[in-house]
């Protein structure tokens, strides 16, 4: 009940009044504002890797590109500053993690298709076959 970040009690809230009101804001805020920006791009990251031609993207591609970051700075508001450090700390490692995966992934398509192309291609030496098939 008595932790703190930084001089601002975990279980305050943006909306505190008292002493603590600057100190709170000072924390509160930039955890908002990262905790937005970590969801944005973590979205941002997944939506590029979407097929196009399905039919509800549009509309859950706008929520999660934008209403939900706004929904982490307007919670942000009235949460305590422990959920705030939560949302951080958790959109960051989504963030991070997605990249590393996505990563990964590609990198084992690229090596996916680089042998493909090995086993279809024409020996050194032989005759292209040409006919029509």
């Amino acid at each position: 009940m008595h932790a703190d970040l930084f001089g601002a009690p975990l279980s305050a809230t943006l909306a505190s009044t008292g002493t603590l009101a600057l100190q709170v804001a000072i924390i509160a805020v930039p955890l908002m504002l990262i905790a937005a920006l970590a969801t944005h791009f973590t979205a941002r990251a997944a939506v590029a890797r979407q097929d196009p031609t399905a039919t509800q993207l549009p509309l859950l591609n706008t929520l999660s590109l934008w209403v939900f970051p706004a929904g982490a700075i307007v919670g942000g508001a009235v949460l305590p500053v422990a959920i705030l450090l939560y949302w951080v700390s958790n959109n960051a490692w989504t963030l991070a993690q997605q990249h590393f995966v996505y990563r990964r992934l590609d990198a084992e398509s690229a090596a996916e298709a680089a042998e493909a192309r090995a086993r279809t291609a024409p020996k050194p030496g032989v005759k292209p076959d040409r006919r029509r098939r």
